[in-house]
């Protein structure tokens, strides 16, 4: 399971950031829930000021919307710690299958650069909207699979090119909202990414492979 917020942590943050000024918070808690293994992940907080990062022009940049009417109902455990009181704290990221994607060989790409989808549930804080991006250093290694449909593939392995560099999650009114997808990897590692809730932006960091981002 991805944590990316602690929310004492992050709402004293919020409470004494200045416009100029950032500051750091890091989760390394475990917990269990239906969904099996829990991993740690580190994450950077920033002020509201700070903007994310710029998608270029061109069609080779795909940014999607994922609506209500695409999320999938049904609550989470991890669910109930949301919060709009930031980014990092409005958004979480459960991975069922954590504990069996432990073997690097898990995330090395087939002979053509294909690379096996690692399934993540993106919950959403009730009514808000967050857009997750992958910063433009992290796009060769790391890419977001939430269009719906997917893009066609015969044995269920994916470019990077297939997949979205930038994901909006609008969350229902009621309940916190679930969204399906996955994650294309290449290699163990700790996945960087941007996420904004109205003007203000967090940076967060996701364990792929590996136990923790320390």
């Amino acid at each position: 399971m991805f944590h990316a917020h602690q929310l004492t942590q992050i709402e004293n943050q919020a409470a004494s950031c200045t416009r100029n000024q950032t500051e750091h918070g890091m989760e390394s808690s475990t917990t269990r829930s239906a969904f099996g293994c829990a991993v740690a992940a580190l994450m950077l907080a920033a002020c509201g000021d700070d903007a994310p990062t710029a998608l270029p022009d061109g069609d080779e940049v795909r940014a999607i919307v994922r609506t209500c009417e695409t999320a999938a109902h049904g609550m989470n455990p991890e669910f109930g710690r949301l919060t709009s009181a930031n980014p990092a704290a409005a958004i979480v990221f459960v991975n069922p299958q954590a504990s069996e994607q432990t073997d690097p060989r898990y995330y090395e790409p087939l002979g053509d650069g294909r690379f096996h989808p690692i399934k993540v549930l993106v919950g959403v804080a009730t009514g808000s909207i967050v857009t997750v991006t992958v910063p433009e250093p992290e796009r060769d290694r790391v890419a977001l699979l939430y269009d719906a449909p997917r893009a066609d593939s015969t044995d269920g392995r994916y470019t990077m090119a297939d997949g979205e560099v930038q994901v909006t999650f609008e969350a229902c009114d009621d309940p916190d909202t679930g969204f399906p997808g996955y994650f294309l990897v290449a290699g163990p590692r700790c996945v960087e990414l941007e996420v904004q809730l109205g003007n203000d932006v967090d940076r967060i960091f996701l364990p792929f492979g590996i136990s923790d981002c320390r």
